[in-house]
């Protein structure tokens, strides 16, 4: 029986030789090609824009706009005592959140519920979730899409005012908002 020997040194030489030869560099000799020529004009000596061309409005007055968009869409909305109804004042507020949203269709709003300390955890939490679906509900028959809210009650776990009087107990009534996507999310 003859013996044999393996191919695989020689093998080996030749993949390593095809490896070479397909290196992807280009040889140096070689011209580079030329890029296209561009259809525009070299920027010389450009300044930072003091307006939008599409607004007209300057950097400082869109800053200020987007600020006024993120305070309206923040500022909470307040309740009376044991009460889910809204009141004009809450409207109003609601109002401008809609416009806001409208502005960005990208901005979603979380609506947190609130209650003062008075009344049993459960009937706090029930209360305000009674709340945040009475924004929520508002905001939708103004045309905003549900699937842009999210509810949630803390009922009295979260107060915004820490007195034991009545001054805090309607700085807690309320409902809440949280903004994420869209532009006025990042600010």
């Amino acid at each position: 029986m003859p013996h044999c020997r393996p191919a695989l040194p020689s093998l080996l030489v030749a993949a390593l030789l095809v490896t070479a030869a397909c290196g992807g560099k280009s040889a140096p000799d070689e011209p580079m090609p030329e890029a296209p020529p561009s259809t525009y004009a070299p920027i010389v000596g450009v300044t930072e824009p003091t307006s939008s061309p599409i607004s007209g409005m300057d950097a400082d007055t869109m800053e200020g706009a987007g600020a006024r968009r993120l305070a309206a869409l923040n500022t909470p909305i307040q309740f009376g005592y044991d009460r889910a109804d809204l009141s004009d004042d809450a409207r109003q507020v609601l109002d401008a959140k809609v416009a806001a949203m409208s502005d960005d269709r990208n901005v979603r709003l979380g609506i947190e519920g609130h209650a003062d300390e008075r009344g049993s955890d459960e009937y706090n939490l029930a209360l305000g979730m009674r709340r945040a679906t009475a924004a929520k509900r508002y905001l939708t028959m103004k045309g905003v899409s549900d699937a842009r809210f999210e509810t949630v009650s803390y009922g009295e776990e979260h107060p915004s005012a820490s007195g034991h009087d009545e001054a805090s107990y309607a700085q807690n009534r309320r409902a809440a908002f949280t903004v994420s996507g869209g532009g006025v999310a990042a600010r």
